[in-house]
C-alpha cells in the first residue's frame, strides 16, 4: 500500500484483505516480497512456493486455490484506498462511480 506500513492510516487496521495462514512456514516466508511466478524455488508450504521469477526477482506464488482470494484481496485494497490521504493509484474515475452507486 502507498502507506507503507504506516500504523496511523485505514489500511492498516482494515481486516477485509487478511487469511488465516501459518505463521512461520507461509506467512514470515512471503514476508514484503510481491506475488509472481516462481521458476527457481527457494522453499515450500503446502502448494505455496518461495522463490526467483523469470527477472530474478524473489517473489511469493501462493498456492492456486488461493490466488483468487490474493488477486481479489490487491484489487480491493487499491480500490478501496485510492486517493485517500494523498495516495493515488490513479483509480479515481473508478472510485467517484462507486461513490454515486452507493449514495
Amino acid at each position: 500500500m502507498p502507506s507503507n506500513g504506516s500504523t496511523s492510516t485505514n489500511e492498516y487496521s482494515d481486516y477485509h484483505h487478511l487469511f488465516p495462514t501459518h505463521q512461520n512456514s507461509a506467512n514470515s516466508v512471503r514476508s514484503n516480497h510481491p506475488l509472481g511466478n516462481v521458476v527457481t524455488t527457494t522453499s515450500t508450504f503446502g502448494d505455496a512456493i518461495y522463490g526467483k521469477d523469470a527477472d530474478g526477482d524473489n517473489v511469493y506464488e501462493p498456492r492456486d486455490q488461493q490466488k483468487g482470494d490474493a488477486a481479489r484481496a490487491l484489487l480491493y485494497m487499491s480500490l478501496k484506498y485510492d486517493g485517500l490521504d494523498g495516495l493515488d493509484w490513479d483509480f479515481n474515475w473508478l472510485n467517484a462511480k462507486l461513490a454515486t452507486l452507493s449514495e
